[in-house]
């Protein structure tokens, strides 16, 4: 079994796609020093490693933190921090349209 479906952070449910996964580790992969990047392979082998889970769905949130563990357990720890700082990057952006949202409602 694979997961199917991944749930996004407002609840809608959407096909689970690899590419996303390997995409978000090569933008971090890309902004650390080559010395420090993770192989094309070892980025592959996360994204599969997520998609073989034996789960129907995840929670995107789950898939992030299945990716941060398993970029740094591959001692790829700049391309994690990377990572982990663009999703907090993220996480304020999303936060402050929600707060610019009630405003204008």
């Amino acid at each position: 079994m694979s997961v199917k479906k991944v749930i996004k952070r407002d609840g809608s449910s959407v096909d689970f796609d690899l590419q996303k996964i390997v995409v978000a580790i090569g933008k971090a992969n890309a902004a650390v020093a080559a010395e420090q990047r993770l192989e094309d392979s070892q980025i592959l082998a996360i994204a599969r490693y997520v998609q073989q889970k034996d789960k129907q769905r995840l929670l995107v949130e789950d898939i992030q933190d299945m990716v941060e563990t398993s970029i740094m357990e591959m001692r790829g720890y700049e391309v994690a921090q990377k990572y982990v700082r663009y999703r907090y990057r993220r996480e304020l952006k999303r936060k402050s349209n929600t707060t610019d949202n009630g405003i204008l409602a």
